[in-house]
């Protein structure tokens, strides 16, 4: 998780994931979870997202547009594997929607 403390970003909650950094910032760009589909102009602002982390971070943006991918679909597998409630099927699908968004904008 990556959040703005006193205007800095802080990285928080790691998993037990090693890898490059870059994976992390995915999600930064798909939360809010489900109502950020609903933004007026999502392309917009996932633009700006991925302007700031370059320029934050200096992260390669095709690296960054090819983790958010495989990071969304990652997550919709995690919701499938391990949640059956209703919400959680909702939530699934937002990330899987916000996978189709990435590769339709950005891929």
């Amino acid at each position: 998780n990556i959040l703005d403390k006193d205007h800095e970003w802080v990285m928080i909650d790691p998993q037990g994931i090693i890898g490059e950094l870059c994976y992390e910032m995915s999600a930064f760009l798909y939360n809010p979870v489900v109502i950020l589909l609903e933004h007026d102009n999502l392309v917009g602002l996932i633009l700006h997202r991925f302007d700031r982390l370059q320029k934050e971070f200096g992260f390669d943006r095709q690296r960054m547009i090819a983790w958010s991918f495989v990071r969304s679909v990652l997550a919709a597998c995690y919701y499938e594997e391990d949640n059956q409630d209703e919400q959680d099927e909702k939530t699934r699908g937002y990330f899987l929607h916000f996978a189709q968004f990435i590769e339709r904008n950005f891929l």
